[in-house]
């Protein structure tokens, strides 16, 4: 027995909003947030040879290997660690550049940006020429770091690596992040010291989506000397990576 041929269309599921897929993606592209550019700059310098006043509010040079459209709004969250100032500044990408060997030019975007960011970057050029400039400092500025951390749990001590540190927490670079909420004890180490920082952390957040994977430490402080020996420790990251700049900018002169 033969049965007709029927073309069976689901049902839209009841309260499911259905749009065209060129309204979807617009709709989509419109309610995500800015992509965030990290850039640190450890000698103000550094941004003004970053830095083109053309086009409106200016153009930045951003060093980045991160996939990025033409046209795409950005925040750059400019950073000066030896200061402790940061800022955010929005624009969009309008060029981009592959980094090449001959000569030495690194990977990057150009980004365009908006002309209301002006008062920013007058904060910034007034800070560059020595003015004294009431900025807002970041209550746990992020200082990078390439520094050994072992902290305890169940198995015993485990070994990684901190990317950045402040008066907070550190991020912790690893593919076995701890659960949130975990508390540990963990130990800091500077290269060439015989002294470790001992400090109890909790774990704030861990990121097993993106890259770098690894996890967010709070420091817990039980006492007050905790704390300023930690103000100390990153008073010594800051002074050698100061000196180690100082070196470098030497050997460039001669």
């Amino acid at each position: 027995m033969n049965f007709p041929f029927f073309r069976i269309r689901p049902l839209p599921r009841p309260g499911l909003l259905r749009l065209p897929l060129r309204a979807a993606s617009n709709y989509h592209r419109r309610m995500s947030r800015h992509k965030e550019l990290l850039a640190r700059y450890f000698e103000p310098e550094q941004f003004l040879r970053c830095f083109d006043s053309r086009a409106g509010g200016g153009v930045l040079f951003v060093e980045t290997h991160r996939s990025l459209e033409l046209n795409e709004q950005v925040t750059v969250i400019a950073e000066f660690p030896m200061e402790g100032y940061s800022f955010r500044l929005q624009g969009r990408v309008a060029a981009r550049r592959r980094g090449s060997q001959l000569p030495l030019l690194p990977a990057g975007v150009e980004v365009v940006l908006a002309p209301d960011q002006r008062p920013t970057l007058e904060k910034i050029f007034a800070h560059i020429e020595g003015k004294q400039i009431d900025f807002a400092k970041r209550s746990a500025l992020r200082l990078p770091v390439a520094i050994e951390i072992a902290y305890k749990h169940e198995k015993g001590w485990v070994r990684e690596f901190v990317e950045d540190i402040g008066t907070g927490g550190v991020f912790v670079k690893t593919d076995r992040p701890l659960q949130k909420g975990s508390v540990i004890d963990c130990k800091l180490k500077l290269p060439g010291s015989f002294r470790a920082l001992k400090l109890p952390a909790r774990v704030a957040w861990q990121s097993t989506d993106r890259i770098p994977r690894g996890m967010g430490l709070e420091f817990i402080f039980d006492k007050e000397s905790q704390q300023r020996r930690l103000a100390a420790f990153i008073s010594e990251i800051r002074r050698r990576q100061r000196e180690a700049i100082e070196r470098s900018t030497s050997k460039i002169g001669r």
